[in-house]
């Protein structure tokens, strides 16, 4: 099963993200740029289920062992 593009851009972006906030040293701002890491992440990892429930029945079930991992 292929993953689309857009998916693959939206959680490249998310790492990104993820490396600037490494970078801040004003508590104030990483925490709230950590709280808009995570909803921006959640919602991410709603579009992702919603895909893979969309497609599970096209392809039948997954393999043992198959983990979407980040790149």
């Amino acid at each position: 099963m292929d993953i689309p593009d857009t998916l693959i851009d939206l959680q490249r972006a998310a790492d990104a993200e993820w490396a600037r906030l490494a970078e801040l040293t004003d508590n104030d701002e990483r925490g709230q740029q950590g709280r808009a890491w995570y909803d921006a992440g959640a919602r991410a990892q709603a579009a992702v289920t919603e895909w893979a429930r969309e497609a599970a029945p096209a392809v039948g079930p997954a393999p043992v062992g198959m983990f979407l991992t980040p790149s």
